[in-house]
């Protein structure tokens, strides 16, 4: 297997077929529970969409602390109910620090289920086609179609609307009166009444009080 998991997708989305002859699946391997975590919605990882805050790691691929391949084992916390919110936010963007930056991007696609807008071929469809991911059940089915049929049903937005060359131009609009440079100036008036500043109060680091809310 490649040393890093950047490199082993890009090897499977050159060629699906290698997790076939090459990569088959082990359950409950490194790679059976990472592609389980990124395209199975009951093992979507319990955290707010997009990029969190963090700081990227500055050293190069193979001398960060530790990989991304290491981390899957501890996905389950981050699907934990019962772990606090803000413990499973500190658990994920102390991975996100530990891993080189093109992993942490993948590490992010995968918590928001992303993965197929990094590596187009690898899919859900083609993972259950060779045997990683099991086949959909009657309610994603069913939840895919009338996702689909909500598509087909919303038809094409409203046309725009077209410009007609020989149509009469708008009159201009009356021209501004010059500025006399010479005019006498109005004196200034009386100063606005300010309240006094209220003492500011100290906010708590979210880390450590309130769940991160982030956005794309």
């Amino acid at each position: 297997m490649a040393q890093h998991i950047t490199e082993f997708l890009k090897e499977v989305n050159d060629n699906i077929q290698v997790l076939r002859t090459k990569y088959p699946r082990i359950p409950n391997s490194p790679l059976d529970t990472l592609f389980k975590h990124a395209y199975i919605k009951q093992f979507k990882f319990l955290l707010p969409e997009g990029d969190p805050p963090y700081k990227k790691s500055q050293e190069e691929l193979g001398t960060t602390p530790s990989t991304l391949l290491q981390h899957v084992r501890k996905f389950y916390t981050l699907c934990d109910p019962n772990l606090r919110p803000v413990k499973r936010e500190q658990i994920f963007i102390e991975m996100l620090e530990s891993i080189h930056p093109k992993e942490a991007e993948v590490l992010i696609a995968i918590k928001d289920q992303k993965l197929n807008e990094l590596y187009s071929k690898i899919t859900r469809k083609t993972l259950i086609h060779v045997g990683y991911l099991p086949p959909l059940s009657p309610e994603e089915i069913a939840e895919e179609e009338a996702i689909a049929e909500a598509k087909k049903n919303r038809g094409p937005g409203r046309p725009k609307k077209e410009i007609d060359p020989n149509a009469p131009k708008k009159k201009p609009g009356r021209p501004r009166k010059p500025i006399d440079p010479n005019a006498v100036k109005r004196p200034p008036g009386r100063p606005r009444k300010t309240k006094p500043l209220e003492q500011s109060t100290t906010i708590d680091n979210p880390l450590l009080s309130v769940p991160i809310i982030y956005k794309q």
